[in-house]
């Protein structure tokens, strides 16, 4: 292997030799070392409710850029630029970041989806980057179903007689507060 002397750029020589013919070619490239970004892990998954459109379909707003602190950490916002992706940008060649990621919306993959983040140095030629990823997932909105009935009470000794059990027909794991008259 080959260390370089100089930092950040040193030109490499290059001598070529048709080992048939004898002939004989030089040549110079420049090797150039950047500094490398740094995608930092942002911990997850981010747990969104479904938005409240009218519509429970486990799609959602958010906003990305929230993140953008957590993935640079301490290098310069001015020098590493964030940019957030659908589909990972390693195998699309960076193509396609989210146009608007301060208004994110994953209508694509209702229930949530993985979102690609890349971050690179803008300071550099061939912009160093680093990668991560963090999963969204868009709850939506508990729905419940009440079937009325009769509480049956014995009215001189306030006894009662009968009982009805209120079922949501939700997750047992729900919580409820319950309101008379709302209030």
């Amino acid at each position: 292997g080959y260390t370089n002397e100089t930092p950040t750029q040193q030109a490499v020589w290059v001598r070529v030799e048709n080992t048939a013919t004898g002939c004989i070619n030089y040549g110079t490239f420049d090797l150039l070392v950047e500094e490398e970004a740094i995608a930092n892990a942002v911990a997850g998954p981010i747990t969104l409710c479904d938005d409240q459109d009218g519509v429970n379909d486990g799609v959602a707003n958010y906003d990305l850029t929230q993140l953008d602190a957590i993935v640079l950490g301490t290098q310069d916002p001015a020098q590493f630029i964030v940019q957030y992706f659908t589909e990972d940008p390693e195998l699309n060649g960076n193509q396609n970041p989210i146009a608007d990621p301060v208004n994110f919306r994953n209508e694509g993959e209702p229930g949530g989806q993985t979102i690609w983040i890349r971050v690179y140095n803008n300071a550099t030629i061939g912009l160093c980057s680093g990668y991560t990823s963090v999963d969204i997932i868009v709850e939506e909105r508990p729905e419940p179903v009440i079937q009325g009935g009769t509480i049956c009470v014995d009215f001189l000794t306030g006894e009662v007689i009968r009982t009805h059990t209120l079922d949501t027909g939700l997750n047992p794991a729900s919580t409820y507060q319950w309101y008379f008259n709302g209030t």
